[in-house]
């Protein structure tokens, strides 16, 4: 507010508010305030373009580390492969080191109890730790059957053994086996479209499946993530640890398809249609923007290979909805006869004639058999 004047314009902010000439700060209803007209905002995202989450969830962190305590394999299979191995290579390193020194504490002169031949030096106690970890057995040290200490340790090493490998390798292998790997190859449109009459509007987005193997029981849902105009204004405050940030209000409303369940055999074209009783009823881009809504868009299935649950997510927000343009047709037959679909066309679209009446909006046979895609 206490910025410094360059004209005498008035601007206006996104929720109402008059600010004085040449103000270079605006408030924005989500963002809180923002630089003036001309410089470049990001738009907020519950979902980036990768269909990654990118709501960034904060609380003391004395009680975060609590509840992750509590599902450690979660926390630890959640965790880059670089921190995953460091730890299982910093577990095996202490495992070898902690009975090293067993066995070099306990052999002396006196009670050789662990060995046909002395130790000469710590090395060979470290060796002789990792020898019996790994069963290598090069034949230079072993445990001797005159002291029963020696054999309780040996013990005690091999039983530690058989957990750190087993825990290790089921790390590993729920890390390798996540299905998040499976949803990289569904690719949906980089727009959603509002197509149709005006009597029967609908909001559509495409989305296909690379891979020839399909997901099983494949289902779409839409959701739609808005700022209400009704709420009580974005408020400035700050938090414990001294950072500072807007209140926004935002609700959710989950959108009626007019199908849920999809087979990804061809593009599927998802639709939702704009009926009184929907909430983009009687909504222009302008509306939208304002609200700056989001659709979040969620396709969920098993894979075969696994039987594991599959969730691929895209989010559209206002600027990316394409209104009064539909998807052009990406699936061709070739001189033999045989179906092709054109993935690197799924993005396309075309000026929609449905708008003026020359044509009729999607039917659910092309949601089901991506016809329209």
């Amino acid at each position: 507010p206490g910025a410094r004047r360059e004209n005498s314009r008035v601007l206006e902010s996104a929720s109402g508010r008059v600010l004085g000439p040449g103000d270079e700060l605006l408030l924005d209803p989500l963002m809180g305030w923002q630089p003036r007209v001309g410089a470049k905002k990001r738009q907020p995202r519950l979902i980036d373009l990768a269909g990654n989450i990118q709501v960034k969830r904060r609380m003391k962190l004395s009680a975060r580390f609590g509840h992750y305590y509590k599902d450690m394999f979660t926390t630890i299979v959640d965790a880059p492969w670089w921190k995953l191995l460091l730890s299982g290579w910093t577990c095996y390193v202490s495992v070898w080191l902690f009975f090293a020194v067993l066995y070099w504490a306990g052999d002396n002169e006196d009670t050789p109890f662990c060995h046909t031949s002395q130790l000469d030096t710590f090395m060979d106690a470290l060796l002789l730790s990792i020898d019996s970890q790994t069963t290598i057995g090069f034949g230079n040290y072993s445990i001797t059957s005159d002291c029963f200490s020696g054999v309780v340790i040996l013990i005690c090493q091999c039983l530690c053994s058989v957990i750190l490998d087993a825990s290790f390798m089921g790390l590993v292998f729920a890390k390798i086996s996540r299905p998040q790997h499976r949803a990289a190859t569904l690719v949906f449109s980089d727009q959603a479209c509002i197509t149709g009459p005006p009597e029967a509007r609908c909001l559509v987005f495409r989305v296909a499946d690379q891979r020839k193997r399909q997901l099983v029981e494949a289902s779409a849902r839409l959701l739609m993530y808005y700022t209400p105009a009704t709420r009580v204004p974005p408020t400035a405050t700050t938090d414990h640890d001294g950072v500072r940030h807007t209140k926004v209000a935002v609700d959710v409303e989950q959108l009626e398809l007019e199908t849920r369940q999809i087979f990804l055999l061809l593009p599927c074209t998802v639709v939702h249609r704009i009926t009184p009783a929907s909430p983009l009823y009687n909504k222009a881009p302008e509306d939208l923007a304002r609200m700056h809504v989001e659709f979040v868009c969620l396709i969920e299935g098993t894979t075969p290979s696994t039987g594991m649950l599959v969730q691929a997510r895209k989010s559209y927000v206002a600027g990316e909805l394409a209104f009064e343009r539909r998807f052009v047709h990406c699936i061709t037959l070739d001189s033999e006869g045989d179906y092709q679909v054109h993935l690197d066309m799924i993005h396309a679209t075309e000026p929609d004639r449905a708008a003026t009446g020359a044509a009729r909006a999607p039917e659910p046979f092309d949601v089901q058999a991506g016809v329209a895609g």
